[in-house]
């Protein structure tokens, strides 16, 4: 296997494990990370072709899964949803575009007639960081019509209530209580994309 084959087959094994792209956006990643401009069909077609060879291979082993740590994120995530804080996962690509985007899913929800009173979300490089095993950072906000007196109180409620989520689900975090500080959850990451969590 040449080098570049091999850089396109871990490519496609690390996308694929994420758990969040789909094979077409798969497939345009890899092309996009390897430099290309993109009309090149034998890189593309060799792409997908490792894109499709790590889709079995992930079926194939999400199937022996029992619950996972992601299963139990997911469940704190409604839990959390459930009382008012919108949860977003690889929710853009960094902690400042992140904030910047909150506001429209914030607007969104309110439109839907969820009321919002808390945001949490992970981005790109908290995925790519967790599937690593350094862990899971988590960015949290309070939304609200708060004073800066006011506020900070607030946002730790906000991290609280993501800490106790967490926890209960059997979970290990860590967080000072600091609004300096994120929140940050030990993760083995398996994400699922065809089976569903064992009752």
């Amino acid at each position: 296997m040449s080098h570049v084959e091999a850089e396109i087959v871990e490519l496609a094994d690390r996308i694929v494990r994420s758990g969040y792209s789909t094979s077409d956006e798969a497939v345009s990643e890899i092309v996009e990370v390897m430099g290309y401009d993109g009309t090149s069909a034998n890189l593309r077609q060799r792409a997908r072709e490792a894109v499709e060879r790590a889709l079995v291979a992930h079926d194939h082993e999400e199937r022996l899964w029992g619950t996972t740590d992601n299963d139990r994120l997911e469940r704190a995530a409604v839990a959390l949803e459930a009382n008012g804080i919108l949860v977003r996962q690889n929710f853009s690509c960094c902690q400042a575009c992140g904030f910047d985007r909150i506001p429209t899913e914030v607007e969104s929800a309110a439109t839907n007639g969820q009321t919002v009173r808390g945001v949490i979300f992970s981005h790109w490089n908290d995925t790519e960081r967790a599937i690593d095993g350094r862990g899971l950072g988590l960015s949290y906000a309070a939304i609200g019509a708060y004073s800066p007196a006011q506020y900070p109180l607030a946002a730790q409620t906000v991290a609280a209530e993501l800490v106790d989520a967490l926890r209960r689900e059997g979970l290990s975090v860590r967080w000072s209580g600091s609004l300096d500080q994120r929140v940050t959850v030990s993760v083995r990451w398996q994400r699922r994309r065809f089976t569903a969590p064992p009752h």
